[in-house]
């Protein structure tokens, strides 16, 4: 079971990394509003540090597994 739920983390993770820019797009508003900022500030933070994170996640995952093997 754990092994499966490192796998998961593994796929969900590059699926992070890969869709980076298309995440970024749909955080970041359409139109003015009270949620404007927030949702631009969000996106932006994705955009920068998503792909960072999602490599780190990645090595993590495969840490774990190397380490389980």
């Amino acid at each position: 079971m754990l092994l499966f739920c490192l796998y998961a983390g593994l796929i969900i993770s590059i699926l992070a990394f890969a869709t980076t820019e298309k995440v970024a797009s749909l955080i970041a508003p359409r139109k003015e509003g009270f949620s404007a900022i927030p949702r631009t500030i969000a996106s932006m933070f994705w955009l920068l540090f998503g792909p960072f994170i999602s490599l780190a996640s990645i090595l993590i995952f495969l840490l774990f597994i190397a380490l389980k093997s």
